[in-house]
């Protein structure tokens, strides 16, 4: 679409400000602060409400979360089935002496795993980036686990053992299995499915630093990002290439973007903001164009017949 269309606004009672969205149905929607998540109604009315920290849902629609001990709960779709996944022991996820705790997750597109961002608060470490700048701050890590709690998979370095991120504040993984990173010190850290580095991306070549906060991927595979610098939702496609600032502060429904969500039933990005309840709820893909756009790049023998 030229445009991000606003299709609604939701003012979600008992929050001050929203840090995760995750969209159950279109009529169900999970939202948190500091430390308590809401199932809300689309008119803003609760539904459910838990302690907790960061959340997702999974393809099952289950609420995957963090608890304020740092465990990994699920809650089923219905709110009565209450499951730890991941009890919190600082041995199992420690290395070289030091701790890393969990700090936020998302599950994965294409198996039943969960992918958890994790950071140590007492080490201060240099990272120095390609244009020779350089920042210190605590180091992190992502962790696959599987349904059973198992940790599968570790990605934290490259190009002989560069940390590759120093505060993730977001996570999320791509249809080509890509995880995405909102590193909040400068850049978006991409690396594909097997923990290589794909790219970072630090902002559009004429701009100001990129703080990135809230990611999400849409239909197609475009990764989109709030800029706590100029107060953006910037959109790139898979490959790091930066496409437009798709909304900005001052545009209907936008205050000071803080989380993103994608439902990928209805094709609706949910915005939430830092100072306020409100979710504002817009529409920039066309079905057409997603339908176009999958039989273009699977079937294009047809398209030329």
């Amino acid at each position: 679409m030229s445009s991000p269309v606003l299709q609604k606004s939701i003012n979600v009672r008992g929050v001050k400000g929203c840090k995760h969205i995750s969209c159950v149905t279109p009529d169900r929607i999970w939202v948190s602060n500091s430390d308590k998540l809401i199932l809300s109604d689309e008119t803003g009315n609760p539904i459910h409400e838990i302690s907790g920290i960061a959340h997702t849902v999974n393809k099952d629609q289950d609420l995957i979360y963090l608890t304020n001990s740092l465990d990994i709960n699920k809650l089923s779709r219905d709110e009565t089935i209450k499951t730890t996944i991941v009890e919190l022991d600082l041995t199992s996820i420690s290395h070289h002496g030091h701790s890393y705790l969990p700090a936020v997750l998302c599950c994965s597109l294409s198996s039943t795993d969960i992918l958890v961002a994790m950071v140590i608060l007492e080490c201060d470490q240099m990272l120095t980036y390609d244009d020779g700048a350089t920042v210190s701050g605590p180091n992190g890590k992502v962790v696959r686990y599987n349904t059973f709690g198992q940790i599968t998979q570790t990605i934290q370095f490259y190009d002989n053992d560069k940390p590759l991120y120093m505060c993730p504040k977001y996570i999320a993984e791509n249809n080509n299995k890509d995880v995405v990173v909102s590193d909040f010190l400068r850049q978006l850290v991409v690396t594909d499915g097997e923990g290589r580095l794909r790219f970072f991306y630090k902002g559009p070549p004429i701009g100001t630093v990129l703080h990135p906060l809230g990611i999400c991927t849409d239909a197609l595979s475009n990764i989109l990002v709030c800029d706590d610098c100029t107060k953006t939702v910037q959109i790139i496609d898979k490959n790091g290439q930066f496409l437009k600032n798709l909304l900005q502060k001052g545009q209907p429904g936008i205050y000071n973007p803080r989380c993103l969500n994608y439902d990928v039933s209805t094709n609706l990005l949910y915005i939430g903001f830092d100072d306020c309840n409100t979710i504002s709820v817009y529409k920039y893909i066309t079905g057409w164009y997603i339908l176009f756009n999958f039989i273009f790049k699977n079937h294009r023998c047809y398209l030329c017949c």
